[in-house]
C-alpha cells in the first residue's frame, strides 16, 4: 500500500473516531428523552393520586393523564434535555476525550476497560457537586449520572469495536481472564 492510501485509512480512522464520540455523546440524552418520561408516566399511572380527587368520572381522569403524559413528555424529555446533552458534551469534551486518547495511546480500548472508565467519567463529577448534601443524594445522583456515562462508554464501545476498527481478530480472546494456564 502506498503513501496515500495509509493516509486516506488512517484519516478515515479518525473521521469515524470523531464521529463515533460525538454519537456516544448524544447516547444519554436519547436514553433520558427515552426512559426519564416514561419512568415518570408510569409513576403517575401506578399512583393515581397524582392525577388528583379519584372519585371523578372517567373521562375527567383520562383528560388529566394525557395532560400529565403531554407535561411529563415535554418538560422532563425534551426540555431537559438540553440540559442534558450540554452536560454530556461537557463531559466527554473534558474527560471523556483526554481518557479516550490515553486509552488509544496504552492500546487498551476494550469493553473491560471503557465500561468501568465511562461510569467514572459520569458519575464522579457529581460527588463534588453533592458534597455535604444527604447520604442518598451524595450516592444516588453520581450512581444514576454514572449510568447515563455507562451508555455513553457502552455506545463508544460497540462503535469503535464494529465500525471503527473492525479489522481485530473477532476470535481473539477478550477476557481478563487468561486460558493458558
Amino acid at each position: 500500500m502506498d503513501i496515500y492510501g495509509r493516509n486516506r485509512l488512517a484519516m478515515e480512522k479518525d473521521s469515524k473516531t470523531i464521529l463515533a464520540l460525538a454519537l456516544a455523546t448524544l447516547t444519554p440524552t436519547i436514553v433520558w428523552i427515552v426512559f426519564v418520561p416514561l419512568i415518570l408516566l408510569i409513576t403517575v399511572l401506578l399512583n393515581p393520586i397524582y392525577l388528583g380527587i379519584a372519585n371523578v368520572n372517567l373521562l375527567t381522569q383520562i383528560v388529566r393523564f394525557l395532560w400529565a403524559g403531554g407535561v411529563i413528555y415535554f418538560w422532563w424529555g425534551f426540555f431537559f434535555a438540553i440540559f442534558v446533552l450540554i452536560l454530556s458534551s461537557v463531559h466527554m469534551l473534558f474527560l471523556g476525550i483526554p481518557a479516550f486518547l490515553l486509552a488509544n495511546r496504552l492500546k487498551i480500548i476494550r469493553w473491560y476497560t471503557v465500561l468501568p472508565a465511562s461510569f467514572f467519567i459520569g458519575g464522579a463529577p457529581y460527588i463534588l457537586f453533592m458534597w455535604g448534601t444527604s447520604l442518598d443524594l451524595w450516592i444516588g445522583v453520581p450512581m444514576t449520572m454514572g449510568l447515563f456515562g455507562f451508555s455513553a462508554g457502552m455506545a463508544f464501545w460497540l462503535l469503535w469495536r464494529y465500525w471503527v476498527m473492525p479489522e481485530k481478530d473477532m476470535t481473539k480472546d477478550v477476557s481478563i481472564v487468561s486460558h493458558t494456564l
